[in-house]
């Protein structure tokens, strides 16, 4: 992988490229290929109102409006290691970033949440640690705080200002460390357009 695009990601938890340097998608695909991923998903991600969207999706919470701050996946056990966002067509709905330290380090303690999927429940941190490294997890419509801390880490997250923001209009394609960074979308009033989504799970 180039060094810098590396460098970047480890210095700021992501990296984006411009669609001025243009070959965008083969320089996207070489760094995929460069990550060698366990495994690969691919979604396509469109602008949808409430009532068209697929259900338990974002935008059937919030239709076109503003994403909160999330970790894509975040009911894994691991979530996947990074996340690349590739728009082939300049569009609205810029995506928001947020860096998971900064977070964690405005509250004191960050509380336990419980996470309801498919029949079962079960307790979760935004904050874990395990043989693989360390990562946040967040997803406010999936958690619900246990208790006082993880009520005001909510609350925080909620109202925090994003670190980064992603134009599509000018960027092409980010690559997001999803251990590092949570991500949003600010409120857009078009449903055209769309992002290509990667998921790499490069935990071997």
């Amino acid at each position: 992988m180039d060094e810098i695009v590396w460098g970047e990601i480890r210095a700021k938890g992501f990296y984006q490229r411009n669609r001025s340097l243009g070959s965008a998608l083969p320089s996207l695909r070489s760094l995929i290929a460069d990550l060698k991923p366990r495994s690969l998903r691919v979604d396509r991600l469109y602008p949808r109102k409430k009532n068209e969207a697929k259900p338990n999706s974002l935008s059937a919470y919030y239709g076109t409006g503003a994403f909160p701050p999330h970790t894509d996946f975040a009911l894994k056990s691991l979530p996947p290691k990074y996340v690349a966002l590739f728009c082939p067509v300049a569009r609205l709905g810029m995506t928001t970033l947020y860096d998971g330290s900064s977070l964690r380090a405005a509250v004191k303690k960050t509380g336990t949440f419980r996470i309801h999927s498919l029949g079962k429940a079960y307790s979760a941190n935004f904050f874990n640690s395990n043989k693989y490294g360390e990562f946040y997890r967040y997803n406010r419509d999936l958690m619900k705080p246990l208790d006082e801390n993880a009520h005001k880490l909510g609350d925080m997250i909620e109202h925090a200002s994003p670190d980064h923001v992603i134009d599509w209009e000018n960027i092409a394609w980010v690559l997001i460390d999803n251990w590092k960074i949570l991500h949003g979308r600010q409120e857009t009033h078009s449903t055209g357009g769309w992002l290509w989504r990667y998921a790499l799970d490069t935990i071997k």
